[in-house]
């Protein structure tokens, strides 16, 4: 994954960031950004923060991001786009631990659960669709989300 930025919206100097070219100004910035964070804003604004991490995963995966655990620093995540706004970005933050332990340790509910159920029918149906199924894409985050507002999550 070529995400840049951490939790708290923090990028590390800009490698990996989107090139501008050397005459971009703050419009043609703001332009690159505009309609993905407008996406997620909404998304992120229809959550509530005490649905747990379901309902946050789920959101993000909808909105396309991209989630990793941090290489050096295993309390934090990586995230594509670089940039989220504020709500999201606090989202992140407020469930953090639940979505690190998910990343690194992976995701399988019970078997015979509805949750396991709902995880392969979303999985099955992302891989014949040909997208990313890897712990962290999109496809990943909606079908674990909906797994575990299924009652697939069991501590």
């Amino acid at each position: 994954m070529n995400a840049n930025a951490d939790h708290d919206g923090a990028t590390d100097g800009g490698r990996g960031s989107p090139t501008l070219g050397a005459h971009a100004d703050d419009r043609s910035r703001a332009a690159v950004f505009e309609r993905p964070l407008v996406t997620v804003g909404r998304l992120a604004q229809g959550v509530p923060a005490n649905d747990g991490v379901g309902a946050v995963l789920l959101a993000l995966g909808r909105a396309g991001i991209e989630l990793a655990p941090h290489p050096s620093a295993c309390d934090r995540v990586r995230h594509r786009p670089a940039l989220l706004p504020p709500s999201v970005s606090a989202l992140l933050r407020l469930h953090r631990a639940e979505v690190v332990r998910l990343l690194v340790a992976g995701y399988a509910p019970d078997d015979g659960t509805d949750g396991a159920v709902v995880l392969a029918e979303r999985l099955s149906i992302a891989d014949d669709l040909g997208m990313p199924t890897h712990p962290g894409a999109s496809a990943w985050l909606i079908a674990v989300g909906e797994s575990i507002l299924a009652g697939g999550l069991t501590s």
